[in-house]
């Protein structure tokens, strides 16, 4: 596992996990297939232990911790009608008493045009900070709902 800071002011950390299949596409289990209930608890466990370290590690800053899943699709033969390169698709959680959840604890899911990110990923610098921005955006635009 290894943890990314999207943001630079420190106080916001997002762990997030590529996934190789295709959102609502895979011919062995038909359509409409999201991820695993054990990769959601995982990635939450991933949420609660990186909270509880940075928790040891930072007494007097206040900081929130947020799961996504990135998971591929192709912008160009897509079932979502959406022109976007990435986009967020929605999330999943497990918790009884959702008022008093983490955000760690909400597994977003967005999906990301892979052919597209790898043929221009290493071309542009400000790219790069592009897309880093949209995904902060795509999640903390949920956590305002």
């Amino acid at each position: 596992m290894r943890s990314v800071d999207l943001n630079s002011n420190k106080t916001n950390y997002y762990i997030l996990d590529a996934k190789y299949y295709k959102y609502g596409i895979y011919p062995e289990r038909g359509e409409n297939v999201l991820p695993q209930a054990s990769d959601i608890i995982k990635q939450i466990a991933y949420g609660d232990y990186i909270s509880n370290e940075l928790k040891k590690e930072k007494h007097d800053i206040t900081f929130s911790t947020y799961n996504a899943f990135l998971s591929p699709f192709d912008s160009l033969n897509n079932k979502f009608e959406t022109s976007e390169k990435m986009f967020y698709a929605g999330k999943s959680f497990f918790t009884k008493e959702r008022n008093n959840q983490s955000k760690h604890q909400e597994v977003h899911l967005i999906l990301i045009d892979t052919k597209w990110l790898i043929e221009n990923y290493a071309r542009d610098i400000e790219l790069i900070s592009q897309i880093r921005q949209k995904l902060i955006g795509l999640i903390d635009n949920d956590q305002n709902k």
